[in-house]
């Protein structure tokens, strides 16, 4: 494992943060709440704004499409 992953996986420990995880058992729109709440708190600790509504469903459906979560 390179050396900066590790750190950034240590990092989100230590911070109390978690990996997403999609729960197939879970509607599309539940894993979508769960993924901008904890995306939220990533980019709030980091120092980032977080993203607005709109533009965080954008970003998740990508992200839903590239993992093929899609609904």
């Amino acid at each position: 494992m390179e050396p900066c992953v590790q750190s950034l996986r240590s990092e989100i420990q230590e911070a109390g943060m978690t990996k997403f995880v999609y729960d197939k058992d879970l509607d599309y729109d539940v894993n979508l709440h769960r993924w901008y709440q904890a995306n939220c708190e990533e980019r709030e600790y980091h120092g980032d704004t977080p993203y607005g509504w709109e533009e965080a469903k954008k970003v998740f459906n990508k992200i839903a499409r590239q993992n093929g979560w899609s609904s």
